[in-house]
């Protein structure tokens, strides 16, 4: 209805007040569009893979532009452009069983696991990093991220999340960080006020020694990194802002973990076990998040190393009804943001989403409470700024997509987005 109002509007001539002829022509809109007056094509198509894509459930994804990396639970395979899925012989099916994360960054692999530490494999030469040899925090690995150019803190780093802290490799060293020991004061080199200053500010606390230690603690469950800034994530409801020098500590006001983590420069969004959050910087990032009646998410901040709250200041909001587990966020290079809820299946035994021709996509009057089910919100911050429902394409069953998504990564060259999903590997351009 909606639509078709904004139709008519562009036509003066109308007599909007005739109720006759205003009645019979939306009668005859209504009839010439039924069932599709909300549907949103579907930008991205599935390419049909005649390369041997890897088959089976995939619990890993990762591409760096060129070459895309996929674990399944029977091995590792690999494929740079357009060759043809070659499997990575150097590790077993035990291993891959095994796998939480990977990341690639050059001629690197990075491979996170369950118990075993990290693995990183060049060329054919594999070296495992790990808590004996003082490299770790943990050997249980649950993130991992890789710095860009310009992005992070000094130097050209990685970051590996575990159960018990942070491991950073500068340069070619490591070092180890858990709250037990050195933590974020220590990381950033943040300065804190001496003992019985006492400073007001807005919106957030000032910490003071050893605060950091309570106010953001493992596991780290999600890593980001952008301009200057590294994002990380814990399991209990915890997010810390990091810069040089600088840091703050948010806690959301409720019992979640956050999944997977995406940096944008006035904004952070998060996927939690309980659907999608947005913090966003206030002054810089306008608008807020649909449904608006919600309001901003209960949060309590903690700043250490500056006075000054506002490079820090985020206001959080839900995003959407959609309250499933979040497993994975990606960005395409149109401003399509990707976003996996994954419904607990105990509570949802038939979870895959099939809305028909007609529903195949829409907006969020069409969400579910708890429902598994891909989205790609095309140019979901314009909607934020105008305060506006957001629109939102489906790639389920009427997509053709095989299996429940599992993992996402976008590769910038012709690769467009590779999916995985509980079937196999799918390219989507």
């Amino acid at each position: 209805m909606t639509v078709f109002m904004d139709w008519c509007r562009g036509f003066p001539e109308i007599n909007m007040t005739n109720n006759r002829f205003f009645i019979i022509l939306l009668l005859s809109a209504v009839i010439a569009s039924a069932g599709c007056a909300s549907k949103i094509p579907n930008t991205f198509l599935i390419i049909p893979d005649d390369l041997s894509a890897p088959r089976g459930n995939v619990l890993a994804i990762a591409a760096d532009g060129i070459n895309i990396v996929v674990v399944t639970r029977d091995g590792f395979y690999r494929r740079n452009g357009d060759e043809s899925w070659e499997r990575i012989q150097v590790f077993d099916r035990e291993t891959a069983r095994r796998v939480t994360a990977v990341a690639i960054s050059g001629d690197e692999l990075f491979i996170g696991t369950k118990k075993e530490g990290l693995l990183i494999l060049t060329g054919d030469l594999v070296k495992n990093i790990n808590k004996s040899e003082g490299f770790l925090s943990d050997d249980h690995v649950y993130s991992i991220a890789v710095e860009d150019e310009g992005e992070g803190l000094e130097g050209d780093n990685v970051w590996v999340g575990t159960s018990k802290g942070l491991s950073i490799r500068k340069g070619g060293s490591w070092e180890v960080y858990t709250p037990r020991t050195r933590w974020l004061t220590e990381l950033t080199k943040a300065r804190l006020p001496r003992k019985g200053t006492v400073y007001v500010t807005s919106r957030a606390r000032l910490g003071q020694g050893g605060d950091d230690k309570k106010g953001f603690t493992p596991p780290v469950t999600a890593v980001a990194t952008g301009i200057e800034r590294v994002v990380l994530g814990s399991k209990n409801s915890r997010i810390a802002v990091i810069e040089n020098g600088a840091f703050s500590t948010v806690r959301l006001g409720e019992s979640l973990e956050i999944t997977s983590l995406l940096f944008r420069p006035s904004a952070i969004w998060a996927g939690t076990s309980k659907g999608l959050f947005w913090g966003g910087l206030r002054g810089v990032a306008k608008g807020e998040p649909y449904p608006g009646w919600r309001g901003i998410h209960p949060y309590r901040s903690t700043m250490f190393g500056v006075r000054d709250t506002r490079p820090f200041d985020y206001a959080w909001y839900r995003v959407g009804y959609n309250s499933s587990k979040v497993t994975d966020l990606a960005w395409d290079d149109d401003e399509g943001l990707w976003v996996n809820f994954r419904a607990d299946l105990t509570l949802d035994p038939d979870p895959v989403i099939d809305l028909g021709p007609s529903r195949s996509s829409g907006t969020e009057e069409y969400a579910y409470e708890s429902r598994t089910e891909l989205r790609r919100y095309t140019n979901i911050e314009e909607y934020i700024e105008q305060r506006a429902k957001p629109y939102f394409e489906l790639y389920g069953k009427t997509a053709e997509v095989p299996g429940l998504p599992t993992v996402l990564s976008f590769t910038t060259s012709e690769g467009g987005m590779w999916l995985g999903t509980t079937k196999g590997a799918v390219n989507l351009r």
